[in-house]
């Protein structure tokens, strides 16, 4: 059973299908655009890095970006989930160690 398979089957047996619906919609369009940008990301990598984060479609393109520049630079390194996870969290807007512009 693959992951979006699992995902399904949770919102056929949750209680507020209309909401449920929603969140594996979108949790199927994050993990599709994932792994289409990225080659190297397999459906489980790509579900974990879109259960971690709430990316926009903008965000997921500047992850995927970070990636394929990175991959050219330093060459395969064998571990993309790791480094995905890295820029996942570089990519967020709310991070507490983010420096301010201004005062």
């Amino acid at each position: 059973m693959t992951l979006l398979q699992a995902l399904e089957r949770v919102v056929e047996s949750s209680r507020d299908s209309k909401m449920s619906k929603t969140f594996m919609n979108k949790a199927k369009q994050e993990i599709k655009y994932l792994a289409k940008l990225i080659s190297d990301l397999c459906e489980q990598d790509a579900y974990e890095l879109a259960s971690k984060f709430d990316f926009s479609g903008g965000q997921i393109e500047n992850v995927a970006r970070k990636y394929s520049i990175n991959s050219i630079l330093h060459g395969d390194t064998g571990k993309p989930l790791e480094i995905l996870l890295g820029f996942g969290k570089e990519e967020q807007l709310d991070t507490p160690h983010r420096h301010k512009i201004g005062f």
